[in-house]
């Protein structure tokens, strides 16, 4: 049906005897040039009929005999591949002096396992299952120091979602939802009892925190010395003293207003933030006085918790405050507010229907018209960009797009974009992908239309992460 052609030069990072493998279906031959000379290439292995993909042992000739090669040297690589029918595919594989093999060649040795669909699989296959062993199985994934820590922080979300799982497959995106949510918590509440406490002690603060912020929302009792020690320790990390505030504020613990007062004035923004929110539920009217303060003149992230705080409150006060907020940020849709998506959301859900209506009118709007989508231009968390950009299940970046060198090439390279572009041609590029072909994509952008698969704040975070995206890899590997 086709012939296959591969070519490639290697530098030999080693000096010693190096084998080679190929693995093809059909029929294949290898060829090196030791010189990389091309007029010197000669067979060194093959594949008689075909073989499963990778499978570099089936026959006898896939492996050549050691070839003697020195550190720095550059070799030629020519793989030749005919295809008759049924499978095909054709890699090749080289197996180093020190004895570790590369299949196919440039696959990293150090290539994370979460950078592979199976340890989300693992995930996700636990997450439907919806039993408390499923919940211990997460826990283990959590703890586990010997996995990356994308992976845990994968197992720990999981958990924080257990009782209400997202609708899509983690690994592919599919529109899949769990056939028993939202679930209820009761059955889960001993295996939640016993996984949290401990998870709340990790030393990945990541996992420690997510931890500490379930077991607050789930009403999961913590050891109370653990959290009044964390919250007044000031060399504990922001986000764990947070965690730990809030759990208090649950507890309703004794040393509660010693810990606001504490807090109040620490020099973290997002620690002043949760201190805030305790200090709303214990005392209204000094917690909306210092609401406003944060909108006055705090750091971005303390007016975009200000905004949810006020969101939360039944109180006709509050509603009067957002009801500014919501002229200034979604009246204005040129100004990029960086806190625009907190005041949509509130308006969302603080139970004013003529805020609701505003919300409700926004997001008619943003099926078909990208204007409004400035509410994304500026005030995005770019950790959360970079987990939408590599793992978001229905955005997928990396399917079509390459980030630090992975991805796939059907779409341009995201490697530079923060330099080639600025946040407000980013955030085009996502929700109105057609304004601006790239050249040499053709006419037409084959990339969907984001506005119907991320949240205005994943769509904010993705543009705050692509934009640190300034410089592009140099070439290397292989």
């Amino acid at each position: 049906r086709f012939l296959t052609r591969l070519t490639g030069r290697l530098v030999a990072p080693q000096t010693g005897a190096y084998r080679f493998s190929i693995a093809s279906d059909d029929g294949s031959v290898l060829r090196v040039s030791t010189t990389g000379d091309p007029a010197d290439l000669r067979p060194v292995a093959s594949v008689n009929g075909w073989v499963g993909v990778r499978q570099w042992n089936r026959q006898p000739g896939q492996t050549s005999e050691p070839i003697e090669l020195v550190a720095g040297q550059e070799i030629l690589v020519e793989a030749r591949h005919a295809e008759g029918g049924g499978g095909d595919h054709v890699s090749v594989a080289w197996t180093l002096p020190d004895g570790r093999v590369e299949g196919p060649i440039g696959a990293r040795s150090d290539l994370h396992p979460s950078e592979t669909p199976l340890l989300r699989r693992v995930v996700d296959a636990n997450v439907r299952g919806g039993s408390a062993a499923n919940i211990d199985a997460l826990a283990g994934l959590a703890m586990n120091p010997d996995l990356p820590g994308v992976i845990r922080d994968e197992a720990i979300q999981a958990i924080a979602t257990f009782d209400q799982p997202g609708p899509r497959d983690r690994v592919l995106g599919f529109w899949r939802p769990a056939s028993d949510g939202p679930r209820d918590l009761e059955p889960l509440r001993p295996a939640l009892a016993r996984t949290l406490p401990i998870l709340a002690e990790d030393d990945l603060g990541s996992v420690r925190t997510a931890a500490r912020e379930t077991a607050a929302r789930l009403g999961v009792a913590l050891d109370p010395a653990m959290l009044r020690a964390t919250v007044l320790d000031a060399t504990a990390a922001a986000s764990d003293r947070a965690a730990c505030l809030r759990q208090l504020v649950r507890l309703g613990d004794e040393t509660l207003p010693a810990a606001i007062e504490a807090t109040l004035t620490a020099d973290d923004p997002v620690l002043r933030a949760a201190a805030r929110d305790a200090l709303v539920d214990l005392d209204l009217e000094r917690g909306l006085l210092a609401y406003d303060e944060a909108l006055a003149d705090g750091a971005i992230v303390e007016r975009q918790q200000a905004i949810l705080g006020l969101a939360r409150l039944d109180d006709a006060r509050a509603v009067e405050r957002l009801r500014t907020q919501v002229e200034l940020a979604l009246d204005t849709p040129d100004a990029g507010v960086p806190w625009a998506v907190e005041v949509l959301e509130a308006a969302e859900t603080c139970g004013d229907d003529g805020l609701a209506t505003v919300a409700a009118t926004w997001r008619e709007r943003s099926v078909d018209d990208p204007e409004v989508w400035t509410v994304s231009l500026e005030g995005g968390d770019v950790a959360a960009g970079a987990r939408v950009a590599r793992f978001h299940t229905s955005a997928s970046c990396l399917r079509c797009h390459i980030i630090d060198g992975r991805g796939g090439d059907a779409g341009p390279v995201l490697d530079g974009l923060g330099a080639r572009s600025d946040r407000a041609g980013i955030l085009q590029s996502i929700v109105d992908p057609q304004a601006v072909v790239v050249e040499g994509y053709g006419e037409a952008s084959a990339m969907p239309n984001m506005r119907q698969m991320l949240t205005p704040r994943e769509v904010r975070d993705l543009v705050a992460y692509l934009a640190t995206l300034t410089e592009t890899p140099a070439a290397g590997g292989h």
